[in-house]
């Protein structure tokens, strides 16, 4: 059976249901008409009484609010000095010292640092000997090598 032809039976079987049902309602037969039957509500549900004072909760269920934010499970590093060195061997050195978010930023015009190989740092973010949480951005500036600009962009740093 084609697909026309199914959808023609649905269709012709949706029209025969629904001429039946309407025959039912627009035959001879009455249609029972009569109220429902009335409900009676003796009185309105009273609404919770408020209090003016406040409750005292028991101290056990209620979280314990610090002032102190959190530990994250970040240790504290000192942030080496990485000026002036390759960014591959800078990234290492942060990487393996637990540093988690090394952020290479070119600031030659170049949009990205792809091959880290090609680049020396020229700024680091924060600070060398600076006391910083491990899991910190630590932002390193850096400018592409003046043999890597020679030549051609196939590394995609261009």
């Amino acid at each position: 059976m084609t697909m026309r032809m199914r959808v023609a039976v649905a269709v012709l079987g949706l029209a025969a249901v629904i001429t039946s049902g309407c025959s039912q309602l627009s035959g001879d037969e009455p249609i029972d008409r009569e109220p429902a039957a009335a409900v009676e509500v003796d009185e309105a549900p009273s609404a919770p009484e408020i209090s003016a004072e406040p409750e005292q909760a028991e101290a056990s269920s209620a979280p314990e609010i610090s002032a102190e934010p959190e530990q994250s499970g970040a240790e504290t590093l000192t942030m080496p000095s990485v000026t002036g060195t390759n960014l591959q061997v800078s990234y290492d050195e942060l990487t393996d010292r637990g540093f988690t978010d090394v952020v290479p930023l070119p600031v030659d015009g170049h949009a990205f640092a792809a091959n880290y190989r090609n680049w020396i740092v020229v700024g680091q973010d924060p600070a060398a000997g600076a006391k910083v949480k491990s899991d910190r951005a630590i932002t390193l500036e850096v400018e592409k090598t003046d043999a890597a600009e020679s030549r051609s962009c196939l590394d995609l740093d261009c």
